[in-house]
């Protein structure tokens, strides 16, 4: 079984591009270790949201939401309602860009 990691030493790729990050996990640490990384793409929710972790955003790298994708986007929390706020709301599933500074 291959990791993430065992892909990225063996294809040494300079852009990667992530969906989905497991709530709570944070790849995109070692993503920054590898100098030839030069970017990666994050799919999922944005800061804060059930995709990876905090950390992922306490970077010096340079991130941009990249909208024309997002709007393409779809997961199961794209509409719902809030019980709580008893509010209806449309969370669009986000496309990020970080860049190596």
């Amino acid at each position: 079984k291959r990791t993430y990691i065992s892909a990225i030493e063996e294809f040494k790729p300079d852009l990667i591009i992530v969906s989905w990050i497991p709530y709570n996990e944070c790849w995109t640490r070692d993503f920054r270790k590898y100098s030839f990384v030069k970017g990666y793409i994050i799919i999922g929710e944005r800061r804060g949201g059930a995709t990876g972790s905090d950390d992922d955003w306490n970077t010096d790298w340079k991130f941009q939401y990249l909208e024309d994708a997002e709007k393409s986007g779809i997961s199961k929390t794209d509409q719902g309602f809030s019980m709580k706020d008893s509010i209806f709301y449309l969370a669009h599933t986000s496309v990020t860009y970080f860049e190596r500074p």
